[in-house]
């Protein structure tokens, strides 16, 4: 099957949330903000880059436990298939809405995009391209993850949604803006004909906003249980206990 092409149109808003901002003397401002298409263009993708980079590389379990803030081909890895993901044109973006109703600042981003066979293909090839040994260890993770439970077979599709990395500002996080943004997947799939997901989760707040959002334990696999040939832990003194891929059909 041939690669995905988002088929030409105005951006999708996929829903308008209420949420609030913290001021500098704390109080809470009420706010709106758009679960929504990230404008498809180089300035908007590049604060979806900063925003991983600032936030989740600083707190995702794994990023942190590998030290990837401090390996600077993982990061380049990062962006590179960051960049390839966001080129499928449909990752989901929040913005804060402005008093006018623009867009205004990036609060958090899900870069999902469409997988067929074609796609697995273009991934096999950046894999062989990768240049941090420690992005390759958790890339094989969630490669081992996704085989033990394939969605297409699961499900009987030739295609479906994948993700690589969901993201919030810290600023904004407890306002379930995560859950809005996986929640959005099932306006995505019938937007565009992809009746199904699934995505690896390594912590266990973005296991419970997915369950939440109907996604299904697919496979789950304890960090503790990752070795090396020898049998050293390939993920030590991790900040979490598993990694979860979970499905969920979107019809």
């Amino acid at each position: 099957m041939v690669r995905f092409q988002r088929p030409p149109g105005p951006l999708n808003i996929w829903k308008v949330v209420d949420g609030f901002e913290v001021l500098e003397d704390g109080t809470k401002k009420p706010v709106k903000f758009s679960i929504q298409e990230i404008p498809y263009t180089f300035e908007r993708k590049q604060e979806v880059i900063d925003l991983m980079c600032n936030h989740y590389l600083d707190d995702e379990a794994i990023a942190k436990c590998l030290k990837f803030k401090e390996d600077a081909d993982a990061i380049n890895d990062f962006k590179t298939m960051w960049n390839y993901a966001m080129n499928y044109n449909i990752a989901v973006g929040c913005y804060k809405l402005d008093t006018d109703g623009k867009i205004g600042e990036l609060v958090g981003a899900n870069i999902v995009y469409i997988v067929t066979d074609e796609t697995e293909k273009d991934l096999a090839k950046f894999k062989a391209g990768f240049k941090s040994k420690n992005f390759l260890k958790m890339w094989e993770l969630m490669e081992l993850l996704l085989k033990k439970c394939d969605v297409k077979k699961i499900y009987n599709v030739d295609k479906y949604m994948g993700s690589i990395c969901l993201c919030v500002n810290s600023a904004y996080r407890g306002q379930k803006l995560g859950y809005y943004m996986l929640d959005a997947r099932k306006e995505i799939g019938k937007k565009y004909g992809c009746l199904a997901t699934s995505t690896v989760f390594s912590v266990p707040t973005s296991q419970k906003q997915a369950a939440r959002a109907g996604f299904e334990e697919g496979f789950t696999i304890e960090y503790k249980d990752v070795v090396d040939d020898k049998g050293n832990p390939i993920f030590p003194n991790i900040e979490s206990t598993c990694a979860k891929q979970m499905i969920r059909r979107l019809d």
